[in-house]
């Protein structure tokens, strides 16, 4: 994998980020004011409720009330992640022990280090744009607050969300949700490690006559030629969505704090720590309140991870990599 490789997984990656907020922002909405709820144990009514005050409130614009920080977050994370991604494993890949396995893959453990470190500095790089981000999506347009941890200016814009922070709460206010932020690193460490890996497991699945080109005979022997393995769209589909799954079932209630935190203004919570949002959690609803909006997030989970990763995919293959193993 070379210059030309990375820069076609940063343009896939980014083309992912495009595609998967554009189709999918509404729920991701949704998900998100029902993470920074501090009242009621969630219930699977509560998405429907949610959806239906969010359209009341403002019709059908209100439900892509804070697109633009969605946008911007997904195009850039997603960009900078593959690109660090593809970097990572060009340099692992280039050591004798990687040389000496002569197969040109990495084993589970280096995929869970590659994407770790990747995504640990791309969480960092785009924090400040999940604090806007959290914000927007939990205010509604039309009023100056809403009852959420603590009062929450809605921003009309993005820019005016980042300036606004900044005179307010300064540069930690960008900052906002980093720690919890951090353990979510270990989400897309377990997703990438299952997902190459379930790759890997569905490549040697396939049937012989799948991956075998037959030829002329030639006397009394059938000589073959192996085809170059590739993943159908419904591969891409089950690893992708079998590896999201495990990886959130695993780490879903760093996203819960992530937002509780970054919802959070400085002006009522400026002493406010992880552990006493944890505390206060625990004490509204117990272990469901670290899995608060996980039904939408479900409901979210496999639609959002087919589009990013078959677009991911797809872009490849049609820049000239090839889209499997």
């Amino acid at each position: 994998m070379g210059t030309h490789s990375i820069r076609i997984e940063t343009i896939a990656g980014t083309a992912a980020g495009i595609v998967t907020p554009i189709c999918l922002h509404p729920l991701d909405l949704v998900k998100t004011r029902l993470q920074v709820r501090s009242h009621a144990p969630p219930t699977w009514g509560d998405s429907m409720r949610l959806m239906r005050d969010i359209l009341h409130e403002g019709g059908g614009r209100a439900l892509y009330r804070g697109l633009s920080p969605n946008l911007i977050g997904n195009v850039t994370g997603l960009g900078l992640y593959f690109l660090l991604y593809s970097s990572f494993n060009q340099m692992l890949l280039a050591t004798s022990k990687a040389k000496r396995d002569g197969k040109g893959r990495l084993n589970m453990y280096e995929y869970f280090l590659t994407s770790g470190a990747a995504g640990a500095i791309t969480t960092i790089l785009t924090n400040p744009i999940g604090v806007i981000k959290t914000r927007m999506l939990t205010t509604p347009a039309h009023t100056s607050s809403i009852s959420v941890p603590s009062d929450s200016y809605a921003y009309p814009s993005f820019l005016i969300g980042m300036k606004t922070i900044y005179r307010t709460e300064g540069m930690g206010g960008f900052f906002r949700g980093l720690v919890p932020g951090m353990f979510g690193v270990f989400h897309g460490a377990f997703q990438f490690m299952a997902y190459e890996k379930l790759k890997l497991w569905l490549v040697s699945r396939k049937s012989c006559t799948d991956n075998l080109l037959h030829l002329p005979d030639t006397g009394n022997i059938k000589a073959v030629a192996i085809k170059p393995t590739s993943l159908t769209m419904l591969d891409i589909a089950i690893a992708s969505g079998l590896s999201r799954i495990f990886a959130n079932v695993l780490t879903y209630p760093h996203q819960v704090l992530r937002s509780r935190m970054q919802a959070a203004m400085a002006e009522t919570d400026i002493n406010q720590r992880l552990i006493t949002i944890m505390r206060s959690m625990w004490r509204e609803n117990g272990i469901a309140a670290f899995y608060r909006g996980m039904g939408p997030g479900l409901f979210r989970l496999l639609p959002g991870t087919w589009l990013t990763f078959i677009t991911y995919e797809t872009v490849k293959t049609m820049l000239g990599e090839r889209g499997g193993v």
